[in-house]
């Protein structure tokens, strides 16, 4: 089954009324990478805020033309394949280091002091979350929270909405 944006609106509502009972209010959403623009506009319009956008996080030695050739077949591939693919890329991912591209953040963020969610699609190893959160946190002084479509791995985020979903079944048609 394909995860489109429209399946998400009941777990997305689900997850807002969480934040809500938990009192959290937010100031700005940031939006990790270019997928995530559907949930920074709906956790945006929810609280009320600005939504920015901040670029992916880049993974030390990444393969650009390999990784989309492998993003261009997966609609094609058979499930057997794609796990295949989906525990070989899990295991090189978590291996592997990030970087944060060069990006100024100073001007992102308006200075309300109210918290800062940052959204992502999926979370294997919260290394992108983290570093992140950690950039956030040091340049605005402001709390940030997380949140992630997915978490696939070890690590979690403040808030998400499905655990285990298989990020091939929905990442090549976007969010």
């Amino acid at each position: 089954m394909a995860l489109r944006f429209d399946d998400l609106r009941k777990d997305l509502d689900r997850v807002f009324m969480e934040m809500v009972s938990k009192k959290l209010e937010v100031g700005t959403v940031a939006v990790l990478g270019t997928g995530t623009e559907p949930l920074g506009e709906y956790f945006s319009e929810k609280f009320g805020c600005k939504k920015v956008k901040i670029p992916s996080v880049m993974r030390k030695g990444r393969n650009k033309r390999l990784a989309h050739i492998l993003n261009s077949a997966y609609p094609y591939l058979p499930e057997f394949a794609l796990n295949i693919l989906s525990q070989g890329y899990k295991r090189l991912y978590s291996r592997s280091d990030r970087i944060i591209p060069e990006f100024p953040i100073d001007d992102l963020f308006e200075d309300n002091g109210l918290p800062i969610l940052l959204t992502d699609d999926n979370c294997f190893t919260g290394k992108s979350l983290s570093l992140w959160k950690d950039r956030i946190e040091n340049k605005t002084k402001r709390e940030v929270k997380t949140f992630s479509i997915t978490v696939t791995g070890d690590y979690f985020p403040d808030y998400f909405c499905y655990r285990g979903w298989r990020s091939f079944e929905w990442r090549p048609i976007g969010i």
